[in-house]
């Protein structure tokens, strides 16, 4: 048998007044997730164990089976085992955030969407500028980078950059043994940053401004149990998004990569940092065969405005979240569905609907439900063998979409496939399962759930 484990960070959320008091979730037009629903088993999961701060990573882990006490470094160790850095024992790495400042106050945790011409300027300037200060950067994508340090930052506390947006900073410093080693970086950074000709330009251009950084997410080296020998299981992750490559590299799950299929990648975790590639048989004959995406009918330099009346604010963001995310979902679906050839236990880590529950309504959140369900779920149900596969989906951490905040309550998930009998819940959505299914408390233990649900 085959498992797939799909985690959807942002699926769940609470009744939203744009939407009429109904969820996103209740809200779409979602018929794949309703037929698996009523053919398989349906509940809800504590991802977050109690008393622990709401966070992907700790989700994450907890889905797993890996618990997050003795395994939650930060994030930024993660990350930089995404990028196959090799790092001393005694170093720490900390996302690195190109932020923008207003007055003191933190108004794009992104930092105002820098160009990547932009974003490796400003990284160079902080290099030359910090590098004396015992620190050395690697470079990300735009607003998102590393930074490394040998310093002693065990008891050092920081916020996230995103709990912080509207706010000031200042208020909220970093606190515990390596707080002044923080604070150095940043207002040393902030002030370099402050007279960049980065900054100059965009200031000409009534852009706003990328004048800040903020160090977060802080981690060293924790060795974790590989995902196989501990499960049996020989696994791949199919993800885009460096955090949820790196658990991939921790945990000694293969990484097909969706960017270039024909290569994966392994690490044994007893060998820290050493990547060995090996070759596979490509997808890209699959992935030819796969019709693009069309966005809108409109011809190309016609493109639809607000004013147009055929088009409503609902049909644009549709053909937006269609264009942008589309050709994503298509081409982690046949990295999947690879992947499930070569492998017994895909996991596989879907980001847009996360993406529009931090950055934009409820509406749009809704539309990335729908098309999750039309473009990935309607494609994979239709070709999967249920009598040899068995999926699991479960929103590895609730958002609320229009206060763009991760929530600690528990969340849906659902079990469809080989050896599943049906619990025939009618629809799949929070509402729903809070009054009629079951409550998985203790997170850790989802896994097991999965693999032995019958």
């Amino acid at each position: 048998m085959k498992y797939l484990l799909l985690l959807i960070p942002g699926l769940g959320d609470v009744p939203q007044t744009a939407l009429r008091d109904t969820t996103p979730l209740e809200a779409a037009d979602a018929p794949v997730l309703n037929q698996l629903a009523r053919e398989g088993q349906a509940g809800r999961v504590n991802s977050i164990p109690k008393g622990m701060p709401p966070s992907t990573l700790a989700s994450m882990l907890t889905l797993l089976g890996y618990p997050p006490g003795p395994y939650l470094t930060g994030r930024g160790w993660f990350e930089a085992l995404s990028a196959g850095a090799e790092l001393a024992d005694d170093e720490w790495v900390f996302r690195l955030q190109l932020v923008s400042m207003d007055q003191g106050v933190l108004t794009d945790p992104r930092g105002a969407a820098p160009t990547e011409a932009e974003a490796a300027a400003l990284l160079a300037t902080i290099s030359s500028v910090c590098s004396p200060l015992g620190w050395r950067f690697l470079p990300g994508y735009l607003h998102s980078h590393l930074a490394i340090s040998s310093g002693d930052f065990s008891e050092t506390l920081i916020e996230s950059p995103w709990d912080l947006r509207d706010q000031k900073p200042s208020e909220h410093p970093p606190e515990g043994k390596g707080a002044s080693a923080l604070l150095k970086l940043i207002e040393t950074a902030g002030a370099a940053l402050a007279t960049h000709p980065v900054n100059h330009a965009r200031k000409a251009a009534g852009k706003p401004l990328i004048n800040g950084v903020w160090p977060w997410g802080g981690g060293c080296d924790v060795d974790m149990p590989g995902f196989s020998k501990t499960f049996g299981k020989h696994a791949a992750m199919v993800s885009a998004s460096a955090l949820t490559r790196g658990v991939a590299v921790a945990t000694g799950m293969e990484l097909p990569d969706p960017d270039n299929p024909s290569r994966r990648y392994f690490r044994d975790p007893s060998g820290r940092m050493k990547r060995v590639a090996r070759e596979v048989k490509s997808i890209s004959e699959s992935l030819a065969q796969t019709q693009p995406i069309e966005a809108s009918a409109q011809a190309e330099g016609s493109a639809p405005t607000i004013l147009d009346s055929a088009l409503s604010i609902e049909d644009l963001a549709s053909a937006k979240m269609r264009e942008e995310h589309g050709g994503v979902l298509m081409q982690l679906l046949a990295t999947a569905q690879k992947s499930l050839v070569d492998t017994d236990f895909v996991v596989v880590d879907i980001e847009h609907i996360r993406e529009a529950s931090l950055e934009d309504s409820p509406l749009v959140k809704r539309l990335a439900i729908e098309l999750f369900d039309e473009l990935f779920l309607a494609p994979l149900i239709a070709s999967a063998d249920a009598d040899e596969l068995r999926i699991a989906l479960v929103s590895s951490i609730s958002i609320d979409s229009s206060e763009h905040r991760n929530l600690p309550d528990a969340s849906p998930f659902l079990i469809w496939g080989a050896n599943v009998d049906p619990c025939n819940v009618p629809v799949f959505n929070e509402r729903v399962l809070e009054k009629s299914a079951p409550l998985i408390d203790q997170g850790v233990s989802f896994i097991d759930t999965f693999l032995s649900a019958s």
